[in-house]
Parts: structure tokens; C-alpha cells; sequence
């Protein structure tokens, strides 16, 4: 029987050819002979093996993504199913079934799967490519959509964190609230305007919106304490003048409910003489009515 490992490199190429175009002609297969060609040995991976196809699902690079991903630090599991891009056999291995993916497909098939896996550096080095071909891969159908919710940014402890549960820095209000807690953001490497706008594509919480507000409030309300000190009054204050001016937006029934039961209003006392307004207090109320007798309560 002949020993397939003891080819070398023309033979192999030889043989590759007269399979591909014998007699100097395009190959038309039969479903016999596909069967019988996916068995042989003599197909060579970009690891420098050589499989059969009969063992599993192999695929090839397009020619852009051969040149973009050069250097991308692909994990054996991928390394052992891309056959080594051989233009003049492109023919033969759509005839057996080898499938052509994109730089999009390689990603968020061979790629973000294993983020976890890799090294800080080679972490950074696949999320530096995705942010410069992201102009190209934000259009690939679907691309997007399969990212969404992916923990792709490391944080300083090692673990993962997807952009959907950060929160945006570029907002003014999100900013003011959490300006104690920097972890709700992205880390500092990941806050230039190209990073941001790539991970509000991918889900950055960049708008108030109810369940937001809802986890600003919270943030507030886990600060109060008696008196309340000047800058939670102030985020405070803030906070409740966002929902006024935005009353539209958060016209909810089940959003009113959930907020009716977090302290985050500010309120000032007033004195038993009812002369000056005293300090901010933390105290609330869930009626919105005003009482006089020893204190004034300003709810929601």
C-alpha cells in the first residue's frame, strides 16, 4: 500500500494537480469520487499537517482574510481545520465540500470563542485588529449581532466583560453618577472616540433609558446617609431633574413601581420653628404629597 507520509512535497503537489484537473481539464466529480478523494491524507493545514477531509469540517481564507488575519493568533482547534490557501486548487476543494470563510466568519467561529484562552497580549493584539478592519466587519450580515454580549474587554483582573454591560463615559449624566465607581466603564485603554464608537456598535449603554435610571438611582440611593453629603444631594438633584425633563420617556407603569421604592430623592427639613431649610436629608416617602407639620418629604 502506499505510504502517504513518506511524500514529499512535489509529490504531493503532483498528485493534488491530477486530482484537481486531470488530463489538464477541471475535475467533474462523481459523489463516489468526492468519497474517495476525501479520504486521502494528503490535504496540508496552515499548521504543516496533512489530514483527510473525511475527518471533520475544513475550511480555506478568502484572499483578504489571508492577509488581514496574518499574524492573528489563531488557537490549534482552528489552526488544524484551514488548509493552506492553494489558489490553483480552489476548484477541487469546493468540489469536496471545503467551505470559504471571511475575516467575519474566522472571528466569531475560530476567534472570540476562545478569548478567555489567550494571553493578555494576544487579547489586545485580536481586539486591536477587529477596531482597524471594524469599518469593513460592522457590514458583514450578522457580524454584529453574533458579537452583541461577547466579554471581549479584559478588565485588570483577568476576567472578560462584554461592552453591553458598560456604561458609556461620553455621557454627561452616566459620567456625573458614577464618577465614583470608574469599573461601570470601559478601561482607560479602551476610552479614545474610535474604541468608544466601536463598543457602542457592539452595545454600550450610552442612552439613559429606563433600566439606566433605574441603575443610577440605585447607585445614589447605596450613598445616602444622614446628613447627605453635597455632592450625592447634587447627583441627586440631577438625577430627579433628568426624569422631569424626560417625563415622556418614562411614562411606565412597571418602571414607577420599580423606582417608587428607591431613596434617591433629596430632602431638606425643616426646622420645628419652620425658619431656614436645614440640611439635605435622606429620608422619602412613596406618596408625592407634602407635609408640613415637622418636615418637608419631595417624592416620586
Amino acid at each position: 500500500p502506499l505510504k502517504w507520509s513518506e511524500l514529499d512535497e512535489d509529490q504531493v503537489g503532483t498528485l493534488m494537480a491530477l486530482m484537481a484537473r486531470p488530463g489538464g481539464q477541471p475535475a467533474h466529480l462523481s459523489p463516489s469520487e468526492v468519497d474517495k478523494f476525501k479520504r486521502l491524507p494528503v490535504f496540508e493545514t496552515v499548521a504543516g499537517t496533512r489530514v483527510a477531509l473525511s475527518n471533520g469540517e475544513f475550511f480555506t481564507l478568502d484572499a483578504a482574510s489571508i492577509e488581514g488575519l496574518d499574524g492573528v493568533p489563531l488557537p490549534p482547534s482552528a489552526s488544524d481545520r484551514f488548509l493552506k490557501p492553494k489558489p490553483e486548487f480552489g476548484d477541487l476543494h469546493r468540489d469536496l465540500g471545503v467551505s470559504t470563510l471571511s475575516e467575519a466568519g474566522v472571528l466569531t467561529r475560530f476567534l472570540l470563542p476562545h478569548v478567555k484562552e489567550m494571553e493578555p497580549a494576544q487579547q489586545m493584539k485580536l481586539l486591536v485588529y477587529i477596531k482597524d478592519r471594524w469599518a469593513s466587519l460592522r457590514n458583514e450580515e450578522g457580524f454584529m449581532d453574533r458579537m452583541k454580549g461577547v466579554p471581549i474587554l479584559p478588565l485588570g483582573d483577568g476576567s472578560l466583560i462584554a461592552p453591553s454591560e458598560l456604561m458609556d463615559p461620553s455621557s454627561e449624566l452616566l459620567s456625573h453618577i458614577f464618577d465614583d465607581d470608574p469599573d461601570v466603564f470601559p478601561p482607560h485603554e479602551f476610552s479614545s472616540d474610535t474604541w468608544l464608537a466601536l463598543l457602542r456598535d457592539l452595545g454600550l449603554r450610552s442612552k439613559v433609558d429606563k433600566e439606566a435610571f433605574l441603575d443610577c438611582a440605585n447607585h445614589v440611593a447605596e450613598q445616602r446617609c444622614d446628613p447627605l453629603p453635597a455632592d450625592v444631594a447634587d447627583k441627586a438633584g440631577r438625577l430627579l431633574r433628568y426624569m422631569l425633563e424626560h417625563e415622556n420617556e418614562f411614562y411606565d407603569r412597571k418602571f414607577a413601581e420599580s423606582l417608587s421604592s428607591v431613596p434617591f430623592v433629596p430632602v431638606y427639613r425643616i426646622a420645628e420653628n419652620f425658619g431656614n431649610f436645614g440640611e439635605p436629608s435622606t429620608s422619602t416617602n412613596t406618596n408625592t404629597n407634602t407635609n408640613t407639620n415637622t418636615n418637608t418629604n419631595t417624592n416620586t
